[in-house]
Protein backbone atom coordinates (compact mmCIF):
# COMPACT_ATOMS: atom_id res chain seq x y z
CA UNK A 1 0.00 0.00 0.00
CA UNK A 2 2.84 2.39 0.80
CA UNK A 3 4.58 1.68 -2.50
CA UNK A 4 1.34 1.89 -4.46
CA UNK A 5 0.40 5.30 -3.06
CA UNK A 6 2.89 6.64 -5.58
CA UNK A 7 2.63 10.19 -4.35
CA UNK A 8 4.78 10.25 -1.23
CA UNK A 9 7.89 8.88 0.33
CA UNK A 10 7.68 7.21 3.74
CA UNK A 11 8.89 10.33 5.56
CA UNK A 12 5.96 12.30 4.15
CA UNK A 13 3.54 9.45 4.88
CA UNK A 14 4.75 9.16 8.48
CA UNK A 15 4.45 12.92 8.98
CA UNK A 16 0.88 12.94 7.66
CA UNK A 17 -0.09 9.86 9.69
CA UNK A 18 1.35 11.54 12.80
CA UNK A 19 -0.56 14.75 12.08
CA UNK A 20 -3.90 13.01 11.53
CA UNK A 21 -3.60 10.51 14.38
CA UNK A 22 -2.06 12.85 16.95
CA UNK A 23 0.51 10.13 17.71
CA UNK A 24 4.16 10.01 16.73
CA UNK A 25 4.57 7.55 13.84
CA UNK A 26 8.10 7.61 12.46
CA UNK A 27 9.38 6.45 9.09
CA UNK A 28 11.21 3.65 10.91
CA UNK A 29 7.93 2.51 12.48
CA UNK A 30 6.27 2.40 9.04
CA UNK A 31 9.20 0.36 7.73
CA UNK A 32 8.84 -2.11 10.62
CA UNK A 33 5.06 -2.41 10.11
CA UNK A 34 5.56 -3.04 6.38
CA UNK A 35 8.36 -5.60 6.73
CA UNK A 36 7.32 -9.26 6.45
CA UNK A 37 10.46 -10.15 8.39
CA UNK A 38 9.44 -8.09 11.43
CA UNK A 39 6.36 -9.96 12.62
CA UNK A 40 6.84 -8.62 16.15
CA UNK A 41 5.97 -5.16 14.78
CA UNK A 42 2.39 -5.63 13.62
CA UNK A 43 0.45 -2.62 12.45
CA UNK A 44 -1.79 -1.39 15.30
CA UNK A 45 -5.45 -1.74 14.37
CA UNK A 46 -6.19 1.92 15.19
CA UNK A 47 -3.60 2.99 12.61
CA UNK A 48 -5.09 1.09 9.66
CA UNK A 49 -7.79 3.66 8.70
CA UNK A 50 -5.35 6.55 9.13
CA UNK A 51 -2.77 4.88 6.91
CA UNK A 52 -5.42 4.08 4.30
CA UNK A 53 -6.56 7.70 4.30
CA UNK A 54 -3.04 9.03 3.85
CA UNK A 55 -2.26 6.52 1.07
CA UNK A 56 -5.68 6.95 -0.62
CA UNK A 57 -6.22 3.21 -0.41
CA UNK A 58 -8.67 0.58 0.83
CA UNK A 59 -6.24 -2.33 0.73
CA UNK A 60 -6.40 -3.10 4.45
CA UNK A 61 -10.19 -2.76 4.62
CA UNK A 62 -10.60 -4.99 1.58
CA UNK A 63 -8.22 -7.56 3.09
CA UNK A 64 -10.27 -7.58 6.30
CA UNK A 65 -13.56 -8.02 4.41
CA UNK A 66 -12.10 -10.80 2.26
CA UNK A 67 -10.77 -12.54 5.37
CA UNK A 68 -14.29 -12.77 6.80
CA UNK A 69 -15.84 -14.51 3.78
Amino acid sequence: MLAESGQRDRYAVSAEVSRISGKDVSKNMLDAYASPARIEHSLPFWLAPVLEEVCSSHVLTNWLVDSRE
